[in-house]
């Protein structure tokens, strides 16, 4: 992920993710850090929705229910 967080110390640096969770309603980003220390950052201040949103094979751009495994009532 390119962290894209104005005045954060690796702002525009490509960093890996090692892990993700949630947080209250945020997601946040365990990244590895270039010392490989880890460092938790709120997806936010990174391109992390321009990755996973981004384009498919064929173009076109994904939607949020373009991700969805199944329904609710599919999982009921």
């Amino acid at each position: 992920m390119r962290i894209r967080r104005e005045g954060h110390a690796f702002e525009g640096r490509e960093l890996r993710v090692y892990n993700r969770c949630k947080r209250g309603r945020q997601l946040h980003l365990l990244l590895v850090l270039t010392d490989e220390s880890r460092s938790l950052i709120p997806a936010s201040w990174t391109d992390w929705s321009e990755r996973v949103l981004g384009q498919f094979a064929d173009g076109e751009h994904a939607s949020p229910a373009t991700l969805l495994l199944a329904s609710v009532t599919d999982l009921l």
